[in-house]
């Protein structure tokens, strides 16, 4: 059996008052709810202008989305996560900075993949971004005299103006050709070694040897060659 009822006329009134109301409840909480919502904040960018840096060198960044004029932070995350201040830069009136660079903050170790990261002091916007500082490079080659062996080497990307100590190593004896003596200058280009240049000469025999060079902040370079 079915079960049928009847509404009432009245009942008609009071359904329609009470639909109304819902409604109304409804969009007011609805239009709370978006009025509460604050507005989004642009997003910021970064911008590393030279994401290779070589050893001596600074960093230059540009970035968008940052509260007009407002003091930014900058700071670097090392390959190996440590992190060190940078400096503080400020935002132009329309809430950028272009080719922002420090001159007193230079790379002088820990070839490898870096972060920067700045944050409006103001607003909080964020923004990170990723560099390298270059592994200098190192390459040697040698010649057999008599009882002589004479390696010539050379270099790029060293830091500038640096001292490096030079040594000379028999890779399968462990035998080191070479003292705290031997040691020559990078060009203020970073080039190695600088004029009049160094020759390592020592008694050896033809075969493989591996030079090792390292700078003063402990940047240290490897390659083996054959003397011949």
């Amino acid at each position: 059996m079915n079960a049928t009822f009847k509404m009432q006329p009245g009942q008609f009134a009071y359904r329609s008052r009470l639909i109304l109301l819902v409604t109304f409840l409804t969009l007011s909480l609805a239009l709370s709810v978006f009025a509460a919502k604050p507005a989004h904040a642009a997003t910021a960018t970064l911008t590393v202008v030279n994401p290779q840096v070589a050893l001596g060198d600074p960093l230059t960044i540009s970035g968008t989305g940052f509260a007009s004029g407002e003091k930014i932070a900058l700071w670097v995350t090392t390959p190996d996560n440590r992190a060190l201040d940078g400096a503080y830069l400020n935002a132009s009136a329309d809430g950028t900075f272009s080719n922002f660079t420090n001159p007193e903050y230079t790379f002088q170790g820990s070839p490898g993949r870096w972060h920067v990261t700045v944050q409006g002091l103001d607003s909080g916007a964020t923004a990170s971004a990723e560099f390298e500082v270059m592994a200098p490079t190192l390459q040697a080659t040698g010649l057999v005299i008599g009882p002589l062996v004479v390696v010539v080497f050379s270099g790029q990307g060293w830091l500038k103006g640096d001292r490096v100590q030079v040594w000379i190593t028999n890779p399968a004896t462990g035998a080191v050709y070479s003292d705290e003596s031997t040691y020559a200058w990078a060009t203020t280009g970073g080039d190695i070694p600088a004029s009049p240049g160094l020759i390592v000469v020592f008694e050896g025999k033809p075969g493989k040897y591996a030079i090792t060079v390292a700078g003063t902040t402990n940047v240290i370079e490897s390659a083996t060659f054959t003397a011949s």
